[in-house]
């Protein structure tokens, strides 16, 4: 009988084949009973839901898993005698020779992994099947065909069983402290395709075990699994393509895994210590067209890596070498990668992986040692993190990198701290963002034909075009990394995610159409979705600044349109007095107001049927645990005009109406005025508001009820201290 695989749990395991055997010293038969417990760990670190089994001297053999801190415990064992427990979990490595006297009540028996992997056996990447690793079988089963074709296409294996079942078997057996695994690829067709592991060759199918993928659909194979008639069956659900299936052994107990999610357990001897890998494809007896089955990157077998104590020991290691590298603190985390150090500050290096650890934390790390930009690097497979750490920059010069660097004794990975004289900006190959920037901190370092000491910023800092200046003095942290000068040279150089300072509160100003030729522009933005005479208004967004200080904030404006046309010229200021003035101009010297903005310039839409324009205006990298002000007006100039537009809030999670008192409240989201002639200065605004969950709102321009309107010329957006009164 066969039955569907159903999951019935979902956790995620980290470790892969390992397996610890623990003899406890022998004594003299016992007549009472023992409680064994202890934590298992991975170079320190709590290890859950590794399977743990112990054989006593009664001949009673118990089996359990470690919890979420790693702690097992087995009550009712023989004391006296010899014991032994072994312990299995994915991605570890085996441990023998420990032992522990189990002649006390109460023993304690912490077991501790080292990092392993199950290496790579056959990835079928080469053009055809290694026979070197395989050979055809099915011959040995009665009234089965004896013709399956087998060959690799686009980097899989495909076989033909042709008409009903046939494949192929490895050549050699894998050994029993090892897992089984193997990468059921995208494609799906037929059947089914089975990946077996049995005893030997010669026992007909009395001996094996097999996983099998079956029925379903093609995106959703189900998955079933059984031992010789011992059958895990309604524990699995259709899983989507490519699902990596992993059997993991403990003496005669087996554990199903998919993607690393425990699928159920079971114990029978006939799943082999020693092992064959069959893979094939059949459908029924009577069928008249044989499955094409498709396999990738099987594994089995387990390799012990090189395990390192410190960073340089790795970093010293030949590429490719599968290592592991234990008590390091992670330092900085970009986009592709992070760095670690030795908690004693002695080495770094950068590990390549998309996983964003917290700095801080203290980290086991397994991978390989690979070059990349002429900087030695670790390529992350695993990494378990735990607790936290201050991890402090050691300040250096750009002499002093230099020379490490020089000397061999590289400074590459470690997290530093450098400050100088800004000598030159690069920008980002678009000019909207900064790339990266020389300090010269007069020791006389250079980098290719630059001066001073390259950082590099990460490409997922927005760092936009500007915020940086050459002659201002700077001082940042990041590891040490390398740059290629004039993209030949490698040179030291340091990361940094650093972006832009953090503002308590700031009032930003846009001109959405805005004229140089008529009023000021002094720290303010002019993002719009259209550039009227080409020297201003260039890109729809980007970071807002505070109108005080001139600096850049972490908020962002988009500003996208629908059926608008370029910018009209003839707009003009509101008059003194209005709430236009009150929020646009600068009013410290009330004798002399300076607008802000200037409203020379108008987005307009014009035979726009009905309801057929808007401009939006969208607000970006919010904190959305503070509050904000948005503030905006228009005003056409056009004298007894009477073309109108409507302005809503969107996308908010709260928000106060607080628009002008003569202006044509429609709800608290929307509000309309005559923007032909506003000559008295209504303003859209709403105060209060709070962000969506991710950060963002956005305010709407669009036609109130004639087929011509103007949108918003100019905003406001202000954070504010606290909770307002509009």
């Amino acid at each position: 009988m066969r039955r569907n695989l159903r999951a019935v749990s979902a956790y995620k395991l980290t470790l892969m084949a390992a397996v610890m055997v623990l003899v406890f010293c022998a004594g003299l038969a016992s007549y009472a009973q023992s409680t064994v417990s202890g934590t298992v760990t991975r170079g320190g670190i709590p290890c859950p839901d590794a399977r743990v089994v112990l054989n006593d001297t009664s001949g009673a053999s118990m089996t359990t898993k470690t919890d979420s801190s790693g702690h097992y415990s087995f009550a009712g064992v023989a004391t006296g005698g010899t014991c032994s427990i072994t312990a299995n979990a994915i991605k570890a490595v085996p441990v023998v020779d420990q032992s522990v006297n189990v002649n006390d009540v109460n023993v304690t028996a912490n077991i501790d992994l080292p990092y392993g992997r199950t290496p790579l056996y056959d990835d079928f990447s080469e053009t055809e099947v290694d026979m070197s690793k395989w050979e055809p079988f099915n011959s040995v089963i009665s009234g089965f065909s004896t013709d399956a074709v087998v060959s690799t296409t686009g980097g899989m294996l495909n076989i033909d069983a042709a008409p009903v079942r046939g494949g192929i078997i490895s050549k050699t057996a894998f050994p029993k402290c090892g897992s089984y695994e193997y990468v059921l690829p995208k494609i799906y067709q037929g059947e089914n395709q089975c990946f077996c592991i049995i005893k030997d060759k010669f026992s007909n199918y009395s001996n094996y075990f097999d996983l099998q993928d079956h029925a379903a659909t093609s995106t959703n194979p189900n998955l079933n699994c059984w031992v010789d008639g011992m059958n895990l069956w309604q524990k699995a659900s259709p899983c989507a393509y490519p699902a990596r299936i992993t059997v993991l052994k403990t003496g005669s107990h087996f554990d199903v895994f998919v993607n690393d999610v425990w699928l159920g357990e079971g114990n029978n001897d006939l799943v082999a210590d020693d092992a064959y890998i069959y893979l094939y494809g059949y459908e029924a007896a009577d069928a008249t067209t044989g499955t094409v089955a498709y396999f990738d990157n099987i594994k089995a077998g387990a390799a012990v890596p090189v395990a390192f104590n410190t960073v340089a020991e790795a970093r010293a290691a030949a590429a490719d070498t599968p290592v592991s590298i234990n008590n390091v603190i992670i330092t900085a985390s970009t986009t592709n990668a992070f760095w670690v150090e030795n908690s004693d500050r002695s080495s770094g290096i950068k590990v390549i992986s998309t996983a964003k650890p917290t700095v801080g934390q203290k980290a086991i790390i397994f991978g390989k040692i690979v070059k990349q930009n002429n900087e030695v690097a670790l390529q992350a497979d695993d990494i378990v993190t735990a607790g936290s750490f201050s991890v402090p920059a050691v300040a250096i010069t750009g002499k002093v990198a230099n020379e490490f660097d020089k000397a061999g004794a590289t400074a590459q990975g470690l997290f530093v701290k450098v400050s100088g004289k800004v000598t030159e900006v690069v920008n980002s190959t678009d000019n909207t963002k900064i790339a990266g920037y020389y300090l010269d901190d007069g020791s006389g370092i250079t980098a290719g034909n630059h001066k001073g000491l390259y950082v590099k910023v990460d490409d997922s800092t927005n760092l936009p075009a500007g915020f940086i200046r050459v002659g201002e003095f700077l001082a940042r942290e990041g590891p040490m990394t390398v740059f290629m000068a004039d993209s030949t040279t490698p040179v030291p150089s340091i990361i940094t995610t650093k972006g832009i300072d953090y503002v308590p509160t700031f009032t930003a100003y846009n001109d959405l159409a805005y004229f140089a030729s008529n009023g000021p522009a002094t720290n303010i933005t002019k993002y719009s979705f259209a550039n009227y005479n080409g020297s201003a208004n260039d890109v729809p967004g980007g970071f807002l600044k505070d109108y005080a200080s001139g600096n850049y904030v972490s908020e962002r404006v988009t500003v996208t349109s629908y059926n608008l046309a370029p910018i009209l010229t003839n707009g003009a200021n509101p008059v003194a007095g209005s709430d236009a003035e009150k929020y646009f101009a600068n009013l410290s010297d009330p004798a002399n107001p300076q607008w802000i903005v200037n409203f020379a310039g108008t987005p307009y839409a014009y035979n726009v049927p009905y309801n057929h324009w808007w401009m939006d205006i969208t607000f970006e990298g919010l904190d959305p645990n503070v509050l904000y002000e948005f503030v905006g007006t228009v005003n056409k100039n056009e004298i007894n005009g009477l073309f109108c537009s409507e302005f809503i809030i969107l996308d908010y999670t709260d928000r106060t109406y607080a628009c002008s008192a003569m202006a044509n409240k429609i709800n608290d989201d929307t509000v309309w005025f005559n923007c032909s002639d506003n000559s008295a200065g209504y303003v859209a605004r709403w105060i209060n508001i709070k962000p969506s969950a991710s950060g963002t709102f956005r305010v709407r321009s669009q036609s109130y009820n004639v087929a011509r309107g103007y949108a918003l010329s100019a905003f406001r957006l202000r954070k504010q201290a606290d909770v307002e009164t509009p």
